[in-house]
């Protein structure tokens, strides 16, 4: 049992370091992207879209993304509510359900939950 109780301080102290970490992270990509976009920002008022900087051995240059919404059982029904009759998308609908339902992962895992203390009344 002791092995037990040892295993577990052990992966909770790496999860509370991993923890520190993602939320110290968390600040520099808070920063960072408040920078970003300060220089984004300048480069679209001076019109350098197509300038490359050279910086610490590195290229740095602006790029536009698009990116698409993410394919949702909502979306769907909307495409097929548009092209097919209402009975049929429906059909098609429960079919893609129910095959995910089929095709589910099971992930498992430790979680943490701090204990609150009892308030005194």
């Amino acid at each position: 049992m002791s092995s037990l109780k040892q295993r577990i301080h052990e992966w909770n102290q790496y999860n509370k370091n991993i923890n520190k970490l993602n939320e110290l992270t968390k600040q520099y990509k808070e920063k960072r992207d408040i920078i970003e976009n300060s220089i984004l920002d300048f480069i679209e008022q001076n019109n350098l879209k197509n300038t490359t900087i050279k910086f610490d051995n590195n290229n740095i240059f602006y790029k536009m993304n698009e990116c698409l919404p993410p394919l949702s059982i909502k979306l769907i029904r909307e495409i097929l509510d548009e092209v097919l009759k209402k009975e049929d998308s429906e059909k098609i609908l429960i079919y893609i359900e129910n095959k995910r339902k089929l095709n589910k992962k099971i992930n498992r895992s430790l979680k943490t939950k701090e204990i609150k203390k009892e308030r005194k009344k």
